[in-house]
């Protein structure tokens, strides 16, 4: 909605009330990254990892950043990777998640949706 100002207020709340949960930080990651902040965006995605390095939340961040940066390769890698950790969620989110519009056409980035 383009909210950021507001989303990133509102998580960085959520941060310090929680600062060792990942998800928080994952999703700032997100929020940084839509709102152009891309070197803050990466920082927050490796604090998510940092904290939990088998959250998938945190590499599905990451593959959202790349995406945004028309990073394809990268991109595809991180969202293998939160795949893998958690398929189901993974998958549905990355069908609908505007972010990926710019690698949504990619053969790989297809066939992890398939799979």
């Amino acid at each position: 909605m383009g909210c950021y100002d507001e989303a990133l207020a509102n998580l960085n709340k959520a941060v310090k009330l929680q600062p060792e949960y990942p998800l928080w930080w994952a999703n700032q990651g997100i929020v940084l990254a839509r709102a152009g902040r891309y070197q803050d965006s990466l920082a927050s995605c490796e604090k998510a990892l940092e904290l939990q390095a088998n959250d998938e939340s945190s590499y599905y961040g990451k593959a959202c950043y790349f995406a945004l940066q028309n990073d394809v390769y990268l991109a595809i890698e991180n969202l293998q990777q939160a795949i893998n950790l958690n398929p189901r969620r993974c998958r549905r989110e990355a069908k609908f998640n505007p972010d990926f519009d710019s690698i949504r056409d990619n053969v790989r980035f297809q066939a992890l949706l398939q799979s």
